[in-house]
């Protein structure tokens, strides 16, 4: 093969081999247009000729968000928006190792109370529940949005906001245990006890 000194400047250029290529690739898009026919087109043409589409730019939304888009499918699979980084996934996200597996949610915030981020489920665009982490040692569960249900605290003690029931749909008082008696009446009730570390007369 030949070797290309200085720039190459047309409309379009075909490589049959291998390219190589010094320092930075300049594709400047001046509108992302389908999202198919801008950025850097990845093809397999063996089979069902998937191609891949990276763009500056998500068609339809904007001219900016680095865009991996599915153009065989029209998924953009994966955005980052700018300003902030924050990413979107079109599908589901998975973590696979061979060691254990984890996701790290990490903080530069340092106030004791200050969440430090978490997990948020959504219907839509509506906010139904949270599972967060705050800087002193606190792990909370949020319901209905953001109203925080139950708090794990760093001596793992448990602090409900609502009522409990146990072995029951619903609760009508603070701490409601239930459980029906069956025919032989063992092993089929609630037992509370309460002992004192020291014998007493």
């Amino acid at each position: 093969g030949g070797t290309l000194t200085g720039a190459l400047v047309g409309t379009t250029a075909d490589f049959a081999g291998l390219g190589e290529f010094g320092e930075m690739i300049t594709i400047d898009i001046t509108d992302i247009s389908t999202g198919e026919n801008r950025g850097l087109k990845l093809l397999n043409s063996n089979g069902t000729d998937q191609q891949w589409n990276i763009t500056a730019g998500q068609t339809n939304v904007d001219n900016d968000k680095f865009t991996i888009r599915d153009s065989t499918n029209n998924v953009d699979a994966l955005t980052i928006a700018v300003n902030g980084g924050a990413a979107t996934f079109a599908s589901d996200v998975a973590i696979s190792t061979s060691a254990f597996s984890q996701l790290d949610i990490i903080t530069s915030r340092s106030g004791a109370t200050d969440n430090i981020g978490g997990v948020q489920f959504y219907k839509s665009s509506t906010l139904k529940g949270q599972i967060f982490g705050v800087n002193d040692g606190k792990v909370k569960i949020a319901t209905n949005g953001n109203t925080v249900a139950l708090t794990l605290d760093e001596s793992q003690n448990a602090t409900f906001a609502g009522k409990v029931a146990i072995g029951s749909a619903g609760a009508e008082f603070a701490l409601q245990l239930s459980k029906n008696v069956d025919s032989s009446g063992l092993n089929s009730g609630v037992m509370l006890e309460m002992r004192s570390s020291t014998a007493t007369d």
